[in-house]
């Protein structure tokens, strides 16, 4: 493995704060009322606050710099958290403390992290290189390179498999980002004329040739003082760091970069974000659950929040979410989002079958070898039966041969399954994480497979203890389920009495708290 670079990674290349400068949180999307909430009693200051922030919370300290970003991802299952590391530590560990149920993907190098790396081979337009910690990578390149070349590189996508890097150095601030072989640019949150014109002249004045330079959102509210420091800081900084890393002669790490995490967030912690939001505001229960649902769904929450405030919030939520459900027997085709607490998303397509209770999905095997976990051959023309309820956290899969023979069953157990009946007319599209530990019963033989897997995410810190606990429990008792019964009716029992158990314990042990505003 190549060792981190000898002179180590030059951490004063992020450049941090500016003197008297408070830094902040900017929170962005569907979770923002509530996490502003959460921040405010960890007292967190925030950053860039928007109107409706600033309505909802009279009298909030803000700050216009934000050092952290915390928003949505793009799906609304997740928070995607970048920033500085004065500010990052602080933002995650709140989040930690408060919201118990999440699953933490956080990336080894940051975002514009700036790296030596070797490459490796050439893959069509890219290249696979080594990294310092010995992994490959793949790698956008400006010119044509040989086998064994050392190049610099900067991150552009830490949390894919593999990370996704492209040629030249970067050097990150809080108002500008460097970067080596780019040209000057703006955020798109950057849009008054005078502002652009300023900060191109400023760009004109300070670049060195070879460097470019993306301005960020905080440069629309910097001082003309403050951008003019730090962005000859930057220039210095990048200077420096061309020359140390001229030096270098194996793959190491220059420069970190921003912290980068995605928090993914069950069933269970859009719950207890439901309860921190409902101190500040009104709010049903399953309101961010049913926030992350296709529309009309997430206007339908706004409006019946807004206008239905004397009704009981746990009854409004129930009949919204039944109707969320209503579609489900318009449902004949299915996707599967599968999402690995380490690793990407993925996705099984099927028909469906049967849209009661428990829905069940079947598809058909184009390809043979062997059933991952199950070890027993796959063949083509071999049929998959997969049975899975809202808010189940098990999915079960039966493998039966082209002759209707049952080969295996394999259970999976995951964050309760939400289902979304309205981004795709006629489609189904069901999200959950896998946690890891799975149940597997072949020819009578019932086993748990890979909790120790489970146990080391818990160690690692990307899940919690409550959430490990929970999956193991789960575990052991469809064992004990499967020991006893492993026909088709049993198991769709158990997916039903599963998913009706997690709606009853997680929605009835939600503290009923009474909103400070309902404005």
């Amino acid at each position: 493995m190549a060792s981190d670079s000898p002179l180590g990674a030059d951490k004063g290349l992020v450049v941090s704060e500016r003197r008297n400068t408070k830094l902040g949180v900017r929170v962005r999307g569907i979770y923002a009322t509530a996490l502003t909430e959460l921040f405010e009693e960890k007292s967190i200051q925030i950053a860039d606050p928007t109107s409706a922030i600033k309505n909802r919370f009279p009298g909030l300290k803000t700050t216009e710099v934000a050092a952290v970003t915390v928003k949505d991802r793009e799906d609304g299952h997740g928070l995607v958290i970048l920033g500085l590391e004065q500010l990052y530590g602080s933002v995650l560990r709140a989040i930690r403390e408060e919201i118990k149920w999440i699953v933490v993907k956080e990336s080894e190098y940051g975002y514009f992290a700036s790296l030596k790396c070797k490459v490796v081979s050439r893959v069509g337009e890219k290249y696979e290189v080594l990294l310092p910690n010995g992994e490959k990578g793949l790698l956008y390149a400006k010119t044509r390179l040989s086998r064994d070349e050392l190049v610099t590189a900067h991150v552009i996508a830490p949390l894919a498999s593999p990370p996704v890097l492209r040629q030249g150095l970067a050097v990150t601030g809080m108002y500008a980002r460097l970067i080596e072989g780019g040209k000057v640019s703006f955020s798109r949150f950057i849009r008054d004329p005078l502002v652009i014109a300023r900060l191109s002249a400023l760009s004109e004045k300070v670049l060195k040739p070879g460097w470019g330079v993306r301005w960020r959102s905080n440069a629309a509210k910097g001082d003309l003082e403050g951008l003019l420091a730090e962005l000859t800081e930057l220039m210095h900084k990048a200077e420096k760091l061309k020359r140390k890393a001229d030096d270098i002669d194996e793959p190491s790490l220059l420069s970190p970069g921003e912290k980068l995490a995605i928090t993914l967030l069950p069933l269970q912690a859009k719950l207890l974000l439901d309860k921190v939001r409902s101190k500040r505001l009104h709010t049903i229960a399953f309101h961010h659950h049913l926030k992350t649902l296709g529309n009309p769904l997430p206007k339908l929450v706004d409006l019946v929040e807004e206008h239905f405030t004397c009704c009981e919030k746990y009854c409004l939520g129930n009949s919204l979410l039944s109707y969320a459900l209503s579609p489900l027997k318009g449902s004949s085709k299915a996707v599967i989002l599968h999402e690995k607490i380490e690793g990407d998303i993925i996705r099984f397509r099927g028909k469906v079958t049967e849209a009661e209770d428990v829905i069940a999905i079947e598809r058909e095997i184009k390809s043979s070898g062997v059933y991952d976990g199950l070890g027993i051959p796959k063949e083509i023309g071999d049929k998959v039966v997969t049975y899975i309820a809202p808010f189940s956290p098990i999915t079960v899969h039966m493998y039966f041969s082209k002759n209707g023979d049952l080969k295996g069953i394999y259970v999976n157990i995951n964050t309760p399954i939400e289902i979304d009946l309205w981004s795709k007319p006629g489609w189904l599209k069901a999200w959950y994480v896998d946690l890891e530990v799975d149940v597997i019963a072949i020819n009578g033989a019932v086993k748990i497979l890979d909790s120790d897997k489970l146990m080391e995410m818990q160690g690692s810190g990307k899940i919690t203890e409550e959430l490990a606990r929970w999956a193991l429990g789960i575990a052991g008792e469809v064992k004990e389920r499967l020991e006893t019964d492993t026909n088709y009716l049993s198991l769709k029992d158990l997916t039903k009495e599963h998913a009706s158990e997690v709606r009853k314990k997680f929605l009835v042990s939600m503290e009923k708290t009474t909103p400070k505003d309902d404005a």
